[in-house]
């Protein structure tokens, strides 16, 4: 694995000089990051891969600057020609192989990744294909032998279950349980007993996993469930009953939290007095993992100081002490002697005390879809619609459906996908369905910036329309006037935004002048209030935009087509504060002026 591992740096090293970093002798991290592109979440992945580049002797690093002791850059096709050779033994060894040819994978497209034109999770679920990753977590040596621990430690607590209670159904629940790396060697142990398992429970974040599991595992296993559940949030509000299952299980998924310490608090509502938490975590940084799954957004979440310096994992000595602080009793690490493995398993029992922590995410907790009819799935076009532009909507609405698995008539066009639970992972399938229908390029960062199907169809509408229209027949309506082209809500540009964009600033020569001159005197906040469109207040506000809900709708207030002449196109579209005659002008000192506004207003409507 050394050799290996000096693989790894050598790859890393000549990629990363590639796109310009470490061509020069000496070097200074910020700069690096803001000479060449980088994205700003990439700076901490940067710190550590120097961290290893240190390790091999590539480089040397004070924490701040560094000397590189090879800073010439070499022709890519010669480095990858030369890993092609160096590679082959590793790539015929089942317990490396995986690991191997992920980490290639993931090198090849590291200059794309770090400035921001690709996804890290678009390359490592390719078509959102999880052929890449279900290798890492079985079938090798290290990998099967923590999980056999895992099953084994889940096995003889379920057997001393039905010693004391033989007609007992025990309930065990999975947290971020994946492609079922874990879950497949359980449930090979647990078909002795399976009449005594009242549910094993299926959870992941990600649909994506869930409907793939499904398919894969409930027609043998008939007792498994299968929900989404995200561990940060309160269990309670995403539907589970509170202290019901006997045991819980967490294999590699307790890391990718922000808080463990709340993590654990949410994982402990799940258990009943005296069940059994079994852990399955990394104990160790590791170079494989760091230019992998550390590519990945979710490997730095963590806003705690309880982590292994670079990565999210935790030592097992701060795995014991944070589960006794929060009310897990007898914690035992089965697998201890080979922690130097990078793995660690963790069996602990709950107190039974559920502590029910508020947060403020919770007042955002997304509402489940209406079982209702919301739209319906149909080419008829309206008065005021295209036949192209219907085509596009249909053809989105329908793509969205498959991916999700629903039927399109309970789709909610301007709910936001996040509501849905497209993930990553569901948003490259379903990027990739839409381009190959519509015949486009789209990438899976357009999600972020239309959130929902009627922001993704105005959009694709507005910068794809014309192209669409010279590939797609629609036949006119038979017996009907041609009616005139629709006017639509102007989208943003096509600007590729990578899920971000940048607010622009006013520059300082704007100001007026003359407040430089006024008296400076300090400023206490001590509240904020606010009425804005269908927000009576702030907070409402706030959770219209984490849902990404479109606040601009059709204007209803007045008729506007009066100021018009037939058929012209104008902008009938606006966002407004409802009930402005509630407004309390007295309250601001403003009333004189309030009522002159309201006369002057009425007069000229009259």
């Amino acid at each position: 694995m050394v050799e290996l591992e000096r693989m790894y740096c050598e790859l890393l090293l000549r990629q990363l000089q590639s796109i310009g970093l470490f061509t020069n002798k000496q070097f200074n991290l910020l700069e690096l990051v803001e000479q060449y592109g980088l994205h700003e979440r990439y700076k901490n992945w940067l710190e550590v891969s120097i961290r290893f580049l240190e390790e091999k002797n590539y480089l040397t690093w004070n924490g701040e600057t560094g000397v590189v002791k090879d800073p010439d850059p070499r022709q890519a096709d010669i480095v990858w020609k030369e890993w092609d050779e160096q590679k082959q033994p590793w790539i015929t060894e089942d317990n490396t192989r995986a690991q191997v040819v992920l980490v290639e994978t993931m090198m090849r497209s590291l200059p794309d990744i770090l400035t921001g034109k690709k996804l890290a999770t678009d390359i490592m679920f390719p078509k959102s294909s999880f052929e890449l990753v279900e290798g890492i977590y079985k079938n090798n040596v290290v990998v099967d032998y923590f999980n056999d621990v895992l099953s084994t430690m889940l096995i003889n607590y379920c057997n001393l279950l039905r010693q004391q209670h033989p007609t007992v159904k025990i309930n065990i629940l999975e947290i971020g349980a994946g492609t079922g790396g874990t879950s497949v060697g359980i449930f090979k142990k647990l078909a002795p007993i399976q009449d005594s398992i009242g549910e094993y429970c299926y959870t992941d974040i990600s649909k994506a996993f869930l409907q793939m599991a499904k398919s894969t595992f409930h027609k043998n296993y008939p007792y498994t469930t299968y929900h989404t559940l995200n561990i940060e949030k309160s269990t309670e509000q995403q539907g589970f009953r509170q202290g019901y299952y006997d045991v819980v299980i967490a294999a590699n998924v307790l890391h990718a939290t922000r808080d463990i310490k709340r993590t654990l608090i949410n994982t402990k509502t799940l258990l009943r007095k005296n069940g059994l938490l079994l852990i399955n975590e990394i104990s160790q940084l590791s170079l494989f993992t760091h230019l992998t799954f550390g590519l990945t957004d979710g490997w730095w979440l963590y806003d705690d100081d309880l982590r292994i310096p670079g990565c999210p994992g935790l030592y097992p000595e701060t795995w014991k002490k944070v589960l006794e602080e929060e009310g897990f009793r007898s914690v035992l690490f089965p697998a201890e002697t080979s922690h130097d493995l990078g793995q660690q398993i963790i069996a602990t029992e709950s107190d039974g005390v559920i502590r029910l922590v508020k947060t403020p995410s919770e007042t955002l907790q997304k509402k489940e879809p209406q079982d209702k009819e919301l739209v319906k799935f149909s080419s008829e076009p309206s008065t005021s619609t295209t036949e192209v532009e219907v085509y596009i909507a249909d053809m989105v609405l329908e793509q969205v459906a498959d991916a999700l698995k629903m039927n399109p008539g309970k789709i909610d066009k301007e709910l936001s996908f996040a509501e849905y639970g497209v993930d990553s992972i569901i948003g490259v399938r379903l990027i990739q369905a839409i381009n190959e229908a519509l015949e486009i390029e789209l990438e899976t960062t357009d999600l972020f910036d239309y959130t929902s199907v009627k922001l993704l169809t105005d959009y694709i509408t507005s910068n794809f329309k014309e192209e669409i229209a010279t590939r797609v027949e629609v036949a006119e309506p038979q017996g009907k006037e041609e009616k005139p082209e629709q006017v639509i809500h102007p989208s943003p540009s096509k600007v590729r935004t990578n899920g971000y964009t940048k607010r622009s600033t006013i520059p300082t020569t704007e100001l007026d002048s003359s407040s430089k001159d006024k008296e400076k005197a300090p400023i206490a906040i001590i509240g904020m209030s606010g009425r804005f469109p269908q927000s009576p207040t702030v907070d409402d506000l706030w959770e219209h935009l984490m849902k990404g809900e479109n606040l601009v709708k059709k204007v209803t207030r007045w008729d506007l087509s009066q100021y018009y002449e037939e058929n012209a196109k104008f902008c009938d579209y606006g966002a407004y504060l409802e009930d402005i005659d509630q407004f309390d002008p007295p309250s601001f000192l403003i009333y004189r002026e309030w009522k002159q506004h309201i006369w002057i207003r009425n007069n000229d409507y009259s």
